[in-house]
């Protein structure tokens, strides 16, 4: 008996230092896991900072939600099915009856502009004829050293339309209301109503009539960097319910055919 209590003792106090040794070694795993999730949640966390930092400030701005873009004018279902049988060129004409033609679209740059002239190229951009494109087309004609003079210019001879088989980029008998250039080569360009009203729609189109009008700016007049277009003297929201016109534009080379 006595030898068997000696023996249950020496078991406990083996028993008992064990549990001292091994003790906080159970909470190990624990740890570990809790540690593991902690890191997870800093990458997480540095993610989501990159994410709004870096990634989100250059989405394109060109498409805006159906929510925030109010359309300046919805095409009726059988007027988008007639218009879905035309031309992109036959698209800009408008439907109605036309007027007896006296109205000169280029009456308005028919005065002399101020300061000296001379010849000069300028490329002026059109629907191209499978209408997804642009296609330059180039004049020649007796410029203005005024900027000023020569981009209103150049918006006029856009607003004639083009002279080879290619497509108009806007609406016929868009008027020019005022043209502006800013000190850092903005140029404004305010257009009248009727470049939204007789528009015939479509993201693709409606991308085409503001990057004609941007490009054949930007790339023949070297003072103009960028265009802001107006219509009726105010920011717009759309042109025709899809592109954002409430910034600056630069000239797009891969629209160009």
């Amino acid at each position: 008996m006595v030898f068997e209590c000696r023996l249950f003792k020496r078991a406990c106090c083996s028993g008992a230092r064990y549990s001292e040794r091994m003790g906080p070694m159970r909470w190990r795993p624990l740890y570990l896991g809790l540690a593991g999730l902690a890191a997870v949640g800093v990458l997480i966390l540095l993610w989501v900072l990159v994410h709004r930092t870096l990634i989100e400030p250059a989405a394109p701005r060109d498409a805006v939600t159906s929510r925030e873009a109010a359309a300046p004018r919805q095409a009726t279902p059988s007027k988008a099915a007639d218009a879905s049988k035309k031309t992109a060129s036959e698209l800009f004409v408008d439907d109605a009856a036309k007027d007896d033609g006296s109205r000169d679209p280029t009456a308005e740059g028919a005065k002399s502009p101020v300061g000296e002239t001379f010849k000069a190229d300028i490329h002026l951009y059109f629907v191209a004829a499978e209408g997804r494109h642009l296609v330059a087309e180039t004049r020649t004609v007796m410029r203005s050293a005024d900027p000023v003079a020569f981009g209103r210019q150049i918006v006029l001879a856009l607003l004639e339309g083009p002279r080879t088989k290619a497509g108009r980029s806007l609406p016929e008998d868009t008027g020019l209301r005022a043209f502006y250039l800013g000190e850092d080569g903005t140029a404004y360009v305010d257009l009248d109503a009727t470049v939204s009203r007789r528009h015939p729609g479509g993201v693709t189109l409606e991308r085409l009539s503001i990057y004609s009008l941007v490009n054949s700016l930007v790339l023949s007049c070297d003072a103009i960097r960028a265009v802001h277009i107006l219509i009726e003297g105010q920011e717009a929201r759309t042109l025709a319910g899809h592109i954002d016109l409430q910034r600056d534009f630069n000239a797009n080379m891969l629209i160009i055919k």
